[in-house]
C-alpha cells in the first residue's frame, strides 16, 4: 500500500481568517472553487462572507471540498468526517464522500458504521480495527 499518494484531512477544519483569505492562502481562485462546489451541488459560497457565516456542517463540507480541490491528484485520509454534524449535514457529507469515492481511494477513520459497505473505501474504526476494504 503506497501512502505517498494520500493527503490527510483532519477532523477539525483549519481555516485562515475568512473563506476568501483561506483560498488565497492556498493559491486557489474563489470563482473556480465556487464553481467546483456548485457543480458537485454540495455547497454554495456566494452568500458566505467569512467563516463565521458557516454552520459546523458547512465548515466541514468547505474543508473537505477545499482539500479535494487542492489535492485533485491525491487520494484522501479522512479523520472522523461526520463527527458532531446534524442529520442534514451528516447526509451531505456522506453523499460527498460517496461521490468522491467513485474516482479516488479514501481511507476513513471513524466510529460510524454507515461506511462499512461502501465501495472504494477503506474504513478503520477509531480503535484501529479495519472493518472493510473494497
Amino acid at each position: 500500500f503506497d501512502f505517498d499518494n494520500f493527503k490527510f484531512i483532519p477532523q477539525t477544519p483549519i481555516i485562515y481568517d475568512s473563506i476568501k483569505s483561506d483560498l488565497i492562502f492556498h493559491s486557489l481562485n474563489f470563482e473556480d472553487f465556487n464553481k467546483f462546489c456548485e457543480e458537485l451541488d454540495i455547497l454554495s459560497l456566494n452568500k458566505i462572507k467569512n467563516n463565521h457565516d458557516l454552520s459546523g456542517g458547512e465548515l466541514i463540507r468547505y474543508s473537505l471540498l477545499k482539500n479535494l480541490f487542492l489535492f485533485k491528484d491525491y487520494d484522501l485520509i479522512l479523520d472522523e468526517p461526520t463527527t458532531g454534524l446534524d442529520k442534514k449535514n451528516y447526509s451531505k457529507i456522506i453523499e460527498l464522500i460517496l461521490k468522491i469515492s467513485k474516482y479516488k481511494k479514501i481511507i476513513i477513520i471513524t466510529h460510524e458504521k454507515i461506511f462499512e459497505d461502501c465501495e472504494n473505501l477503506i474504513v478503520y474504526k477509531a480503535t484501529n480495527e479495519k472493518i472493510n476494504e473494497s
